[in-house]
């Protein structure tokens, strides 16, 4: 988390934080990820939280993250914050994705685009 604050102060980018798990063989939620990924991946430094660590990776983050990451049912899920980790800029549900995927991947570039 601190060499991801050290980078995104650098390069005056946010923080996006995508919680899943890397091994799941779902299609769904690659796609997603997948997509996450795209949207944020010029804007922000990108944090890779494991989902099934038996929270530890999850408890080294700030309480509002954690809280954030509470949202939605399924994986995956995204929170973007600014540089210092100290509020969430935006952020997406894997449900609100599977809603409308084009309108959920706007909104959230919309959401980076003007910070």
């Amino acid at each position: 988390l601190e060499k991801a604050k050290a980078l995104a102060t650098t390069q005056k980018k946010e923080i996006s934080f995508i919680y899943t798990d890397k091994t799941i063989d779902c299609g769904l939620c690659q796609n997603a990820v997948a997509a996450y990924i795209s949207a944020v991946k010029s804007k922000t430094v990108i944090v890779y939280v494991n989902s099934t660590s038996n929270k530890e990776s999850l408890s080294k983050l700030p309480e509002f993250v954690q809280q954030a990451f509470m949202a939605g049912k399924y994986i995956p899920k995204l929170v973007v914050t600014d540089s210092a980790v100290s509020k969430v800029c935006a952020s997406l549900t894997y449900e609100a994705y599977k809603e409308d995927d084009s309108k959920s991947i706007h909104s959230l570039r919309k959401a980076l685009t003007a910070k």
